[in-house]
């Protein structure tokens, strides 16, 4: 027999800032009836077809979390595409539940079980419960003593309901199947590591928000998907270097990236020119006919601090659009501040001149320096011998970097 997706709306919702719908609607998976939360744009036109985002709260986060968000970016009308927020649900293995519960009797800080993704977060036994006291554990968690590690909400399946939820806007709505993207915050953003691994997934990009991959994701799978990943060295919920429940985040992208057949980037530092204590560093693993993988390294901000134009160098919502558009990342004061550094003619075929003196490189796509030196402001600077193609052009004037993006044709 057939299944059907039973969708049940509960509330519509006009808001008043912006053109674009609300609904909060249920939906069958399996056995069990999940919830969540989707915006349409203004002028949805069925003739016409539009995006659509999958967006992922945290661990005991719910789907209206990113409200605020969706409105302030006016997602679905600046982007034409279909937002949708699912709901996680909380674990119900009695199990986990008893360990959890019995944590702090060990000195240790009890995690959080409600609201969460079946993700492949895992964590070793050894890493919560000391080794005086596994005989307990072996009584209140047979099973998980059996295995020496907890995952949370192994019996939900989550990527079940994010392919019936894609399958049902794409039955129901015109939908460009080349422009369905996800992105999560948190645990929401290792759901997408997880959703990325797994089989028939619908997806064409994703995008982690200080997420992780978690240590229950099967990495064997193939990969071979463009993903945009921010984190901060100072994270305190997910540790940059690794965790109980994560390895060291610049190591996995750099694993990753190879998966994805990308091995040098292009480095680039953001400008600093916000006075938030906090500096952004790119890299850009974007070898062509390769899926694309771009890592925001981040130094000052805390777990919960999602950065925006307003207060910081980079706005993380612009960036993964920007990404999931395949924009080249363009770094410096050229992009993310007013710059007073000219280079002109831009694109070029044979030469290009600076406003400013200072000792420059130009870096291909691959990340290979093809030219370097000093360069004098106002004088020719002669490239006709590189081959066509973007390049990134580094200048450094009194320790201060600013980059540009240089067409040769």
């Amino acid at each position: 027999m057939k299944n059907k997706n039973v969708v049940c709306l509960t509330s519509l919702l006009l808001l008043a800032s912006v053109g674009f719908s609300q609904t909060e609607a249920t939906i069958t998976v399996g056995t069990t009836t999940r919830s969540y939360v989707y915006f349409m744009p203004s002028d949805y036109d069925a003739s016409k077809p539009v995006g659509l985002f999958l967006l992922l709260h945290g661990s005991g986060g719910n789907q209206h979390n990113y409200d605020n968000t969706i409105v302030n970016y006016d997602i679905p009308d600046t982007h034409n595409t279909i937002v949708i927020c699912p709901q996680a649900l909380s674990e119900t293995d009695t199990e986990v539940i008893a360990i959890n519960n019995a944590i702090k009797n060990f000195g240790k800080e009890p995690f959080n079980i409600t609201n969460i993704w079946n993700s492949g977060t895992t964590i070793a036994t050894t890493n919560v419960v000391p080794s005086e006291y596994a005989f307990l554990l072996a009584s209140i968690a047979p099973n998980i003593a059996a295995a020496g590690k907890i995952e949370l909400n192994k019996a939900t399946d989550d990527v079940l309901f994010m392919n019936t939820l894609i399958t049902y806007f794409k039955t129901n709505y015109n939908i460009d199947g080349n422009r369905v993207y996800m992105a999560g915050h948190s645990m929401g953003g290792s759901m997408c590591y997880r959703y990325a691994f797994s089989d028939n997934r619908q997806i064409k990009a994703f995008a982690s928000i200080y997420g992780y991959l978690g240590k229950g994701v099967d990495t064997t799978k193939r990969l071979d998907i463009p993903f945009c990943h921010f984190h901060s060295k100072t994270d305190e919920v997910v540790p940059f270097y690794g965790g109980i429940f994560n390895d060291s985040i610049p190591v996995t992208i750099q694993l990753l990236a190879k998966k994805n057949g990308q091995t040098t980037p292009i480095i680039e530092e953001i400008a600093d020119t916000k006075a938030d204590n906090i500096t952004v560093k790119s890299y850009d693993y974007n070898t062509p006919d390769k899926p694309r993988v771009l890592f925001f390294e981040i130094d000052g901000a805390l777990h919960a601090n999602i950065l925006q134009k307003n207060d910081n160098d980079i706005d993380v919502f612009n960036e993964l659009w920007l990404f999931f558009e395949n924009t080249p990342v363009e770094s410096g004061l050229n992009t993310h501040a007013e710059n007073d550094l000219t280079v002109y003619p831009n694109p070029t075929s044979d030469y290009i001149i600076f406003s400013k003196s200072g000792a420059y490189q130009l870096v291909d796509i691959s990340g290979k320096v093809c030219q370097q030196g000093y360069t004098e402001a106002g004088q020719s600077l002669s490239i006709g011998t590189l081959q066509k193609g973007m390049y990134i052009l580094t200048l450094t004037t009194n320790h201060h970097i600013t980059s540009h993006k240089i067409i040769i044709q």
